[in-house]
């Protein structure tokens, strides 16, 4: 019923050890994500780290709906 000091040490050990895979894991899934646009640069001559903003950049200047095409029921 009572936890002793080794009992509440060894707990305190898996919580700090699950809590460093965890963050190991997201870390390796930070390095995947830079690592791939590195290779897409590299492989395909394209700065796709930037291809978000100048896709958004690209719609917001050139992008015109005309509006005088709507369908009226």
């Amino acid at each position: 019923m009572f936890i002793s000091h080794h009992d509440n040490c060894a707990v305190f050990r898996m919580g700090s050890y699950l809590l460093v895979l965890y963050l190991a894991s997201k870390l390796c899934y930070i390095a995947n994500v830079v690592s791939q646009l590195f290779i897409l640069n590299k492989v395909l001559g394209m700065t796709y780290s930037t291809f978000g903003i100048d896709m958004i950049k690209y719609v917001l200047l050139y992008y015109y709906v005309d509006h005088s095409q709507h369908i009226s029921t």
